[in-house]
């Protein structure tokens, strides 16, 4: 009996040993998994399993050991071991975790049930509940259920090679350009210390390398990039400014050699910035965004050397990492700004590349993919007054694999580049790989496609306040131009209106009109592929207008567009002197009286005693201004107060003189037959042409201008348009513009003449008004183009009888 007392008590013992060592192993195990010491707390947690194979491994330690396989990559045993805890739990993460391992594993058809699984239990599981910063559920589970059914591209005629010159048994990844070469991250480690490991791999630390391109396309062997760059931790990936004179690149947070660990004893990543200084790399600095508690990495500069993307797990964010931005202004980085749910998920967006042409490529494991993290692009689009991220692609295979595909870069032609990954076939952990695209093809990204709900915002120009009840007219521009009439009361007078021309035009005449609310706002639906017009108004203020084109894009987005409303000028402000004109003395209190010819209205002011007057003169009228001084003599002067000067001040001075003698009719008026005119008749100034390209006014062509200017100053209320056209050869913008210095040319040489810029008005009206059509511009002759490149003056106001005898032949 004591025998059998001393056995069992023997194996009490023994049991007890048992039961403390494995505790002990246990505890280290969640030690190093704490400290994310993966590797480390995946070997303790298998000892402490294969101490006693009939125990049973409790919850705790195979959901760490799940994850630990998991975050280093070994989607194989993180399959295994998710498989078992899903058996038994309701947590969503779980059946995400698994489902990604299965789908890193080849097993799409299995991982699409458990995605869809994790979707069910965040919509409908009020202990599974996982809402984003915008108060969205998490819909990462049907999206990469979706992705299982996905035909992604494939383009099996893109080149890719493993670099087998410059990958190790190790990790390689990350590649960028450097000037005649790359730089990329590995953990080779030369001449490191085995105590000189980073726990999370048990492997060595990154550090920076460089290898040249050689004649024959390879590479050299890679040496380490820097002596002041490289550190006893991690270093890499990094990027370059255009001239490789300034970079920037992740490293461990560091206070001199030493780590700074958060309050969680873990070292974050951070960026930093060195300068080139021709020696060695120098004055490295940390940017103003890092933080010590989280992990700031992966920077990527765009080529105006000012704006940097980067990855990031700040708070904040849409989950995970998330790609953020930020700018170099005034001397300082901007407020990093998040790029938002078109990019960022909540997964992992992580090594950003921005291309020259502005597509940004990244990896993400939260979009549809293949499996692991997957190389995708994004386009960023600004139109109307909106910027946006837009139209996520996969890049499909041969870049994205079933594995980590990531730290991808294409070269400015888009026909070649590198990329990560950890694929099968490779020659350590993570390598890098060169593809080319076939001959004669580029990366092509298309356009994502856009159906717009347009946003249209009226406010105050001055004070930027929401103006309620402004109309606002859209109308589809059209492709060829076009116009919008308006029917505008004539001042003064009631029953009378003008047809108003609003330039920019509607192509098709239809508009919809709408009166903004309480916000200044009013909403429309857009259709793809049209060019609209808006154009706001309100009494009060200047009309506005704003164009928006939607040929491009064609997908559900709300585009916000401004439009702001200057106050409209009520009076233009008229100033200047009155002198003597043969003594040229100032003259004071002298009588000045303002007839506004539209309505007959009079006002009469006086000079100061330094000769000094000013007038306010109501928009868009004709004045007769007429200074006189007893003794000394008068003058009558007109001006128009033309909408296009409203509100500007205009000087005016008045040279009093005795009135002529009587003078007998000029000869060229003897020759003038009496012609009755009216506002709006176009007379063709036939003998002024233009030398194709050109704008300036020829000796030959100076006859028809000098008469015009003689009758001008015979008929002083004659107000005119000078009106100039092209031929239909160059683009309809450039031949507006030639136009428009054609016209400003000829009221140029008439002001030389003596003729007040008051009464002139120049206009280019390009290609629009042909005398001889011209559709197919082959069949013209250049004749025909002459005949177009023509000069006319439109009568805008008189108040007088004018003869007008065989001024100008073109008018029959």
């Amino acid at each position: 009996m004591k025998h059998i007392q001393l056995v069992f008590l023997l194996l009490l013992i023994s049991c007890f040993a048992t039961s403390t060592l494995l505790a002990q192993s246990v505890a280290k195990a969640d030690k190093a998994y704490e400290g994310n010491g993966y590797a480390e707390a995946i070997d303790l947690y298998l000892a402490s399993i294969s101490k006693d194979k009939d125990a049973k491994v409790d919850r705790k330690s195979m959901i760490r050991l799940a994850n630990s396989y998991r975050l280093i990559g070994d989607y194989q045993n993180a399959e295994k071991w998710y498989s078992q805890i899903v058996e038994s739990s309701r947590k969503a993460k779980y059946r995400l975790f698994y489902a990604q391992a299965l789908q890193s594993n080849g097993k799409c058809e299995l991982a699409k049930k458990y995605f869809l699984e994790y979707h069910e239990l965040i919509m409908n599981d009020s202990t599974n509940l996982d809402f984003d910063v915008l108060g969205n559920l998490d819909g990462r589970g049907k999206t990469l259920a979706e992705g299982c059914e996905t035909d992604f591209p494939d383009n099996p005629q893109v080149e890719v090679k493993n670099l087998a010159s410059i990958n190790s048994d190790k990790l390689d990844m990350s590649p960028t350009y450097y000037k005649g070469g790359i730089v990329f991250a590995s953990n080779r480690g030369i001449d490191r210390l085995k105590s000189n490991t980073d726990s999370w791999l048990d492997e060595p630390f990154i550090d920076l390398f460089v290898a040249e391109n050689t004649d024959d396309g390879g590479f050299t062997t890679p040496v380490p990039f820097s002596r002041t760059i490289n550190s006893r931790f991690h270093e890499g990936p990094a990027s370059f400014d255009r001239l490789g004179n300034i970079m920037y690149f992740t490293r461990n947070n560091l206070n001199g050699s030493k780590r700074v660990k958060n309050s969680r004893g873990q070292t974050k990543l951070k960026i930093y910035s060195a300068e080139w200084d021709e020696e060695e790399w120098g004055n490295i600095k940390e940017l103003p965004f890092n933080s010590d508690q989280r992990s700031v990495c992966h920077p990527s500069l765009a080529v105006d050397g000012s704006t940097l993307y980067f990855s990031t797990d700040r708070p904040g964010g849409f989950g995970g990492m998330d790609i953020y931005v930020s700018y170099f202004r005034e001397g300082r980085w901007t407020k990093p700004k998040n790029l938002g749910p078109e990019v960022n998920t909540r997964g992992n967006e992580v090594f950003p590349f921005i291309h020259d042409d502005g597509t940004l490529y990244f990896s993400s494991n939260g979009h549809q993919g293949i499996g692991g993290l997957d190389i995708l692009s994004v386009q960023h689009v600004e139109l109307g007054d909106t910027a946006f991220w837009a139209g996520v692609k996969n890049l499909g295979r041969p870049f994205n694999t079933t594995q980590d595909d990531f730290g991808f870069i294409l070269d400015i032609r888009k026909k070649s580049g590198y990329f990560s990954s950890n694929r099968p076939g490779g020659k350590g952990s993570d390598d890098i790989y060169s593809f080319r695209m076939p001959p004669g093809q580029e990366l092509k990204i298309e356009a994502p496609r856009i159906n717009w709900v347009a946003k249209v915002q009226v406010s105050d120009r001055s004070t930027r306040q929401a103006i309620e009840g402004a109309k606002v007219t859209i109308s589809n521009c059209g492709t060829s131009g076009g116009f919008t009439a308006r029917l505008v009361p004539v001042e003064g007078k009631s029953d009378e209106f003008t047809l108003r021309i609003i330039k920019g035009g509607y192509g098709d005449g239809s508009a919809e009109n709408a009166l903004t609310d309480i916000a200044g706002e009013v909403r429309y639906d857009l259709e793809g592929g049209m060019d609209y017009c808006f154009t706001a108004e309100k009494d009060g203020y200047e009309i506005a207008e704003k164009k928006f084109s939607t040929h491009e894009y064609d997908t559900d987005r709300e585009v916000k567009l401004k439009i702001f409303l200057k106050e409209k000028p009520t009076c233009t402000e008229v100033s200047g002197t009155v002198y003597n004109k043969r003594y040229n003395s100032s003259i004071p209190d002298a009588t000045i009286t303002i007839v506004n010819k539209y309505t007959g209205e009079s006002e009469t002011i006086y000079s100061d005693d330094k000769g000094r007057y000013d007038a306010c003169l109501v928009c868009n009228a004709l004045f007769t201004i007429k200074g006189e001084k007893k003794e000394v003599g008068f003058i009558t002067k007109e001006f128009f107060a033309a909408e296009a000067i409203c509100g500007k001040k205009q000087g005016m001075d008045l040279l009093l003189e005795e009135p002529p003698k009587p003078k007998e009719e000029k000869k060229e008026m003897e020759e003038l037959s009496e012609v009755n005119p009216y506002i709006g008749q176009k007379v063709i100034l036939e003998n002024i042409f233009y030398e194709y390209n050109k704008a300036v006014i020829s000796p030959s062509s100076e006859k028809d201008l000098d008469k015009l200017a003689r009758i001008m100053k015979a008929y002083p209320s004659l107000v005119i348009e000078l009106a100039s056209h092209t031929d239909s050869r160059g683009s309809r913008g450039y031949n507006n513009n030639l136009s428009q210095k054609r016209a400003d040319e000829a009221v140029k040489y008439l002001m030389r003449q003596g003729i007040n810029r008051e009464r002139l008005s120049a206009k280019g009206y390009g290609e629009s008004e042909p005398v001889v059509e011209c559709r197919n511009k082959e069949n013209c002759s250049e004749e025909d183009h002459q005949a177009n490149r023509r000069t006319e003056f439109r009568i805008l106001r008189f108040d007088e009888s004018i003869d007008i005898k065989g001024l100008f032949e073109s008018q029959k």
